[in-house]
This record gives C-alpha cells, structure tokens and sequence, in this order.
C-alpha cells in the first residue's frame, strides 16, 4: 500500500481552551472534522521560552534549545557581542538597523543560529529520498540548493544592504513573496501590507494550488501567523474571528479532495499550536519593569557595540526575559537576583551554577536546585536529584514522580533554556497577567502575550488525524520523530 503523506500545520499561539470553546458548535467544521476523526490532546507541551523562533526549532529538530540553540525572539549573541533581535518592535528595528534585523530573520537563524549539530526533519527525509514542503515556517533549514529574491520594499528599507542570495531548504521552500511561486495568489496578500506574503491567506492559496496541481511533497509543514498577531491586540476573546478564519483556510484544504474522508485517507494531517497566550493586565500593574528593577547595574543597549563599563544585558521575550551577566560575575549574577526577588509579579527566577540548576520563586524563600540524576523521575521518564523545596515549582513527588501542574515538564524545559549557548545568565518567567518591559521590548496591556513556562503559555493543542498511531504525553519536542516513524512504518 503507498506510503500516506503526512501534513504538518502549526497555528501559532493556539491555546486548548479557545479551540475547545467553539469545537462542536458549527463555527470550525474543518477543526471538529480532524478532531472527530483522528486523536486530539489539549495538553501537548511547547519548549521554554514559549516563543516562535525557539518553538519552531524545537517541532523542526525535536530538540530543545540547549541543543539547537535557539533561545528565543531577543536574545544577546555572546560569542559575537551582537543584540539578537528577528524584529519584535519596529523601535528595535530602527535601532539595530533594518538591514541586521532582516539579516538575521532571513539567512542567520538558519544558517548560522540554528545549531550544526542538530538535523532538521526536512536534511533526515531528504536523506531517505523522501520529499518536503516548507510553507513560511520559521525554520527551513534543508539539504536542496534555493534561491530567494529580496522584494523592493525589503531593498529601500535595508538602503539596499540587503542583498538575495542562495541558501539550502527542502524540496519546495515558500517564503512570502520572497520564493517565486506558480500560485496565482492577487498582489494584495504578497504586499507590503501584508508581510510580503508571511499570512494566512497566503500560505493557505499556496498550499491549496500545490494540491490541486500535484506538486504535494510528501511532507509538508504549513504555518499560519495571523492569530499570533490577532491575540497580542485584542486578548484572549478575539479567539473566536481568528480561529474562524483559520478554519475557512483548512476547509479549502481539505475540498482539494472529493471529500474530507479522502483527505485523511491519503494523508496523516496532525496540526498544533507553537504556544499559547494568555491575558495581561493593564500597563501600570502588568509591566514589569526590568530597566527600573535593575538600574543600578550598567546595562548594555541596543545601540552599544562594546561591552566595556557593562555588567548586564537585558533580553525581554514578552512574558520571559533574560538577564546576561557579562563577565561572568557571580557577585553580579547574586546581586541582580537580589534585586530581582521582591518582586512577586517574577513568578520564576533561574540560573545555573556548577552543573545544578536553581529556581528561586519571587517574593518568597522558596528555592529549589536539580541536576540530572536517579533518584526521582518526572512523567517523561527523565530521572533527577532534586533538593530543596519542590513547592518553589508547584510542585509534588508522588511514588517517586516529580510533577508540576502549573509549570508541565518543569526541570526539562529549564535545563534546556539554561543550557543554550554560552556566558552567564538568569531566565525569568512572568505570573500570569504579567510581562516583562525593557528598551524597545514588546508589550501588551490589555492584549493578549506568551513566552512564560507557566502552562498557560505553555499548553498546546494537537490533532493527529488519518492514523491509528498516537503519541503518548505529546511535547512539541516529540513530533519529528512521530513523522519519521510514519515514513519508515511499512
């Protein structure tokens, strides 16, 4: 029998409960169709920090950013003393340069921010003569030769630095506007307007003329931005229009076929969210200002390009930041913790130090410390020592099980965070209703945000439809495997 495609679709900041408000009422038939005839679980874990850049490489790789070393949307490059940033604010654009943002988005975070050592599931199929699709999804590494051409909108902004170049993805690599395409998809949705073609409708058309005219790769990754952008403006409660609109998408999919039995029939098609969001409160009581809190400390900025007279540099990812002790100072790193304690709006305060890994809860005594061990295993078979007290995490040991609700795959997902890339730092995570504030960060009062390791961030859905092979306690982490498993299963 031939070999099913499989189509992966990832819906950026799906949250369960959203879908799970509207499933069954007639408003997302596409959605009810592939949960009714396939597995679903509201619980499937992301990576830390819950943000798209880190997320992404995560489901690309099935790594966590300690090995693909990708450690969210802001993060500060030690080795090349360089201010990472794929474009979170138009602030932090115009003081990086146009030309280094788009730099980076475009070419680095492929080739050079995502680790050598890690394969993406588009080098591992290809090398099984097994052809791939990427559909604007972030990462796109692959082993096939591309060309991509720089629109004039992207050339006047950079003051034409920016410049088109080769760079390897899989078989078939939609980037926008920026891959040339057979789809006839109307100028507006390729637009300047409209991200140059990074939109749902875009990737939608794409997709749904690769169908129609058998250009379907055997694997495809499909990515729709728009209902992060939707969330972060109107909160939580714009869920309904987006998820809507992301159903009527998924409905032109599936009428490629002659009907959406047919659809699951020569296709696994599993779909999931990168992350969640969740609600902030307003400016005053919800941003938490890092340039205040540590004020006392010589902070680098954006504009800086040199490190003398500097102590730290201050990374905001929206509900999560991270604090880069320059110098590797320990009195540093101990005094900015210091500062950073009373605050209990700072759910989460972490660092590492000789190999064991700290979390210390804002505004308490709380603290805890592990490292990998054999004394206590989490619910993923990950076994620990643990000292200190487990309720700095929530959490419980039960018949030797570590378990946290409140912060799923807790002592997996910090070492990861903690582990990417070089230098000193400490990571911290908002309580919900909260996010972080900085120069030129990201903020949202009254809209909707992420990036934290809490669950509400931190919980996505996934439908596996059109198999009869399931995952047991899904993490992002866990689908590229599943997907070579289903092209070498006979």
């Amino acid at each position: 029998m031939r070999q099913k495609k499989l189509i992966l679709t990832v819906v950026d900041s799906l949250q369960p409960a959203a879908l799970e408000k509207y499933l069954g009422r007639g408003l997302v038939p596409a959605f009810d169709f592939l949960v009714q005839n396939g597995f679903y679980h509201r619980d499937c874990v992301s990576s830390f920090p819950t943000m798209t850049p880190t997320a992404s490489a995560a489901i690309a790789t099935g790594c966590g950013p300690g090995e693909h070393l990708v450690p969210g949307f802001v993060w500060y490059d030690r080795e090349r003393k360089e201010h990472i940033n794929y474009g979170a604010t138009l602030t932090a654009i115009l003081k990086l340069g146009p030309c280094q943002v788009l730099e980076n988005l475009l070419y680095r975070l492929n080739d050079t921010h995502l680790g050598k050592k890690v394969s993406t599931i588009y080098e591992l199929l290809a090398a099984q003569g097994i052809t791939s699709a990427c559909y604007n999804f972030f990462i796109y590494r692959g082993s096939k030769e591309q060309e991509v051409e720089i629109p004039l909108s992207l050339k006047l902004s950079s003051l034409f630095q920016l410049s088109s170049r080769k760079l390897f993805g899989p078989d078939q690599l939609i980037l926008g506007k920026l891959t040339k395409r057979g789809a006839k998809i109307p100028w507006f949705w390729k637009s300047p307007f409209r991200k140059l073609g990074v939109n749902d409708t875009f990737v939608g058309e794409a997709l749904k003329w690769d169908l129609e005219n058998g250009r379907q790769a055997d694997f495809s990754l499909v990515y729709f931005p728009d209902t992060d952008h939707y969330i972060h403006v109107h909160n939580t409660s714009g869920y309904k229009k987006s998820l809507i609109r992301v159903d009527r998408h998924l409905q032109k999919v599936l009428n490629c076929f002659s009907n959406w039995s047919q659809a699951i029939e020569e296709n696994v098609i599993m779909l999931c969210g990168d992350h969640a969001q969740s609600d902030i409160g307003t400016r005053k009581e919800a941003l938490i200002n890092l340039d205040h809190i540590l004020s006392d400390f010589p902070r680098m900025g954006l504009r800086d390009r040199a490190e003398t007279g500097k102590e730290i540099v201050v990374c905001c990812n929206e509900r999560m930041a991270a604090v880069e002790i320059l110098n590797d100072s320990k009195t540093v790193r101990d005094q900015v913790i210091a500062s950073l304690l009373p605050d209990k709006r700072i759910e989460l305060i972490m660092w590492q130090e000789n190999g064991r890994y700290f979390v210390r809860q804002g505004g308490s005594e709380r603290m805890l410390s592990f490292s990998s061990g054999e004394d206590i295993r989490d619910n993923w078979g990950a076994a620990w020592n643990i000292e200190g007290d487990i309720s700095a995490l929530n959490g419980e040991i039960k018949d030797g099980i570590f378990n946290s609700d409140d912060f799923p795959d807790a002592l997996t997902r910090i070492k990861q965070a903690l582990d990417c890339r070089v230098g000193m730092r400490i990571l911290l995570s908002a309580v919900p209703g909260c996010e972080f504030l900085s120069e030129a960060a990201p903020v949202h009062p009254n809209g909707g945000s992420h990036g934290s390791i809490h669950r509400v961030d931190s919980l996505v859905p996934l439908i596996i439809s059109g198999s009869d092979q399931d995952l047991n306690k899904p993490r992002i982490y866990d689908i590229k495997e599943y997907i070579l498993n289903h092209f070498n299963r006979r």
